[in-house]
């Protein structure tokens, strides 16, 4: 987008405000309200003039405070870090009022860069292009209605917590019945707010849907992920109710995921996995080698690791097969010959959890010659702090996203994890408050 095309959106829609925003590390949509007279003057400067805090980068759940030298710890100074605006990156929000229903990505600038997810994931495709690999993305979300408030949960001390509607896999008589007003609404402002949505549909749980969203090339797609999931939430609100993307929420229910579909295309625009089938198995042997080593990316918290349990539709091996959902990597035949990587869960940040699942299928490829046999099928780690040591020591994670990044990212889980272990659970009160 042109800053004359921009000016002009701007003055038609005679805005005061636009929304603009940033992702934290977690995937969190962070930002504030900016006047448009700001808005013109950053664009005036080459998209410059804006600032986010530098502790927000190390703010956890609920705004936890976690320390990490150079970003929020006492000694340090909290300072502002220099943002640009994404031209191309502008959305309506069709919820807010016509004074500031415009949204729009900022990105850290000069060597803060490396701690913006959005920007990680344009570098990575960058680099890709360079080797005439455009890989072709999507992602599929699954999430929870509860018939909840925040008030209500927290009255509840978020226990025996209500789910919407019946349940039942598929099923359009009660569930679209049920909740024809909020399908409505998630199909109209999907649409305004130009995500690609390919279908809406119900999940075999109480409550359990999923958004299936269409594959593109660019850095779009990853918005749009982000954006159904601001929307969903958004639009649950309105309608009285909680929308959660947490991995698995309840003992009783599935994980919840955020499969990641991926192919890869040459210049022609023609799928490479179709007419290689060396590269299509040797992306499956990077996927399997390096997802071990990236898993902090796709899991990034304690209650990730619940999802991953033995016939609810998640993996616990970094196999693959045809068409098979109980495994890792599901290989898919067609016109569209792709891998649907599924380890994934709903609550990964999915600029990172591409990037990774990007550059462990393309470095399979770049390494041909040590995957001379087949990639030894092993465990997935199964806690966060398993997962941090692989990261912390991965060569690919740091030649990708930088020694800074990967000290940064798993110090900021490993901390996080910490705090939530040293809390007490129910399940411990349940089990040892009256027997121990």
């Amino acid at each position: 987008m042109t800053k004359k095309k921009l000016f002009e959106i701007l003055k038609n829609k005679k805005l005061n405000y636009v929304t603009v925003c940033f992702i934290d590390p977690l995937g969190q949509i962070r930002g504030k309200l900016v006047t448009i007279d700001k808005i013109i003057k950053s664009i005036d400067k080459n998209g410059s003039g804006f600032t986010v805090a530098l502790p927000s980068l190390a703010l956890g759940y609920g705004d936890t405070q976690v320390e990490i030298s150079g970003f929020s710890s006492e000694k340090d100074s909290f300072g502002d870090i220099p943002a640009k605006i994404d031209l191309g990156s502008f959305r309506i929000i069709p919820w807010a009022d016509e004074t500031q229903n415009l949204i729009c990505f900022l990105e850290l600038e000069n060597d803060y860069s490396k701690f913006c997810s959005r920007s990680i994931l344009k570098k990575v495709l960058h680099e890709v292009h360079q080797l005439s690999f455009f890989p072709r993305f999507g992602v599929e979300i699954e999430f929870t209605l509860l018939e909840e408030n925040s008030t209500s949960m927290r009255e509840n001390n978020f226990l025996d917590l209500k789910t919407s509607t019946f349940e039942s896999s598929y099923n359009l008589l009660h569930r679209q019945h049920e909740q024809k007003d909020l399908y409505h609404e998630l199909c109209e402002f999907s649409k305004i707010m130009n995500i690609s949505v390919e279908a809406w549909h119900e999940e075999m749980g109480a409550g359990f849907m999923e958004v299936a969203l269409l594959s593109g090339k660019d850095i779009k797609s990853a918005d749009d992920a982000i954006l159904v999931k601001h929307l969903i939430k958004q639009s649950a609100l309105r309608f009285g109710k909680i929308a959660t993307f947490m991995a698995r929420w309840n003992n009783d229910a599935d994980g919840q995921s955020g499969h990641i579909h991926i192919s890869l295309e040459n210049k022609k625009n023609e799928n490479i996995f179709i007419k290689n089938k060396k590269y299509f198995e040797q992306f499956i042997l990077g996927l399997q080698r390096y997802s071990p080593e990236l898993m902090l990316l796709f899991a990034p918290n304690n209650n990730s690791y619940k999802r991953f349990q033995p016939n609810i539709f998640s993996p616990t091996k970094n196999d693959w097969a045809w068409d098979n959902r109980k495994v890792a990597f599901r290989a898919i035949k067609g016109g569209n010959k792709r891998i649907e990587n599924r380890i994934p869960g709903a609550d990964m940040n999915p600029y990172l959890g591409i990037a990774a699942t990007i550059i462990s299928g393309i470095e399979g490829i770049i390494e041909i010659k040590k995957f001379k046999e087949k990639q030894k099928i092993t465990n997935l780690p199964v806690n966060i702090l398993e997962s941090y040591k692989h990261f912390k020591n991965s060569k690919l994670a740091q030649k990708t996203f930088s020694n800074d990044f990967v000290n940064f990212f798993s110090e900021f889980r490993r901390q996080e994890s910490l705090i939530e272990h040293g809390l007490i659970t129910d399940i411990e009160k349940k089990h040892l408050l009256e027997f121990s």
